[in-house]
């Protein structure tokens, strides 16, 4: 009997999500039992958005887009880590001002507020 033999491809972005997750400065929350799935809904919608599939696809940065976009939402989550060790909430204005200003900063991109609103606002929701 042949033994069949599956190889799981992960996407470029995949990979280099899960080098950078492996090497963060700041650790994830232990107890927030819904903190993995959390996490997995702010890379998927961040990676999403529409402003900032543009940015990528059209290599907006210096450097690797795909590397920049990582670490925009490593910072985003070290935030909500952050918030969530404090016992502090997230107004949907911080996330907001932190996507606008990383899009200036990153990828050398001005957006508007209220094309970071929907996301922001999801994000706000889950918390």
């Amino acid at each position: 009997m042949k033994k069949l033999k599956f190889r799981i491809k992960a996407k470029p972005m995949e990979r280099h999500w899960f080098r950078i997750a492996n090497h963060r400065d700041w650790e994830a929350p232990t107890q927030l039992e819904m903190w993995p799935a959390f996490e997995a809904v702010v890379i998927k919608s961040t990676s999403e958005w529409d402003v900032m599939k543009m940015a990528v696809e059209g290599g907006w940065c210096d450097g690797d887009p795909i590397k920049q976009l990582m670490r925009c939402i490593d910072d985003l989550l070290a935030n909500f880590a952050e918030k969530i060790r404090g016992n502090k909430s997230i107004e949907v204005e911080e996330i907001i001002n932190f996507l606008v200003g990383e899009m200036d900063d990153a990828f050398n991109a001005e957006v508007e507020s209220s094309s970071a609103y929907p996301v922001s606002a999801s994000f706000e929701k889950l918390f």
